[in-house]
């Protein structure tokens, strides 16, 4: 299991998507990490969908992996120069769905 702090920036990969977001706190009790979503990743299409507005989540910890660097420091600039808000409820919402659907395992446990 890795181990994460606050502040830090996680991923959660689903199909053809990754979630990144912030690590608000870690809650060892559940084995969960409640995240604020930043960025939506599309890889079909390399899509950026910024779901900073979007409700935070807690979701198991299992499923999250550290972001690297690489991956983050591109996307803070890019959302910085496109100075835009994508209608988020949408993508956000199907993807946790899809999450949910894809690693049902996680989610049978009491939450």
């Amino acid at each position: 299991m890795n181990t994460f702090t606050p502040h830090q920036i996680v991923s959660l990969f689903c199909k053809n998507r990754t979630l990144y977001g912030e690590v608000i706190q870690v809650i060892e009790s559940r084995s969960a990490l409640w995240v604020r979503p930043l960025w939506l990743i599309v890889a079909d299409n390399f899509e950026t969908i910024d779901v900073r507005e979007g409700s935070d989540l807690i979701l198991p910890i299992e499923l999250f992996n550290p972001a690297l660097d690489t991956e983050v420091l591109p996307l803070f600039s890019q959302v910085v120069k496109d100075n835009y808000i994508a209608n988020i409820s949408y993508p956000l919402q199907d993807f946790v769905e899809k999450v949910c659907q894809n690693y049902p395992e996680y989610f049978q446990k009491n939450l």
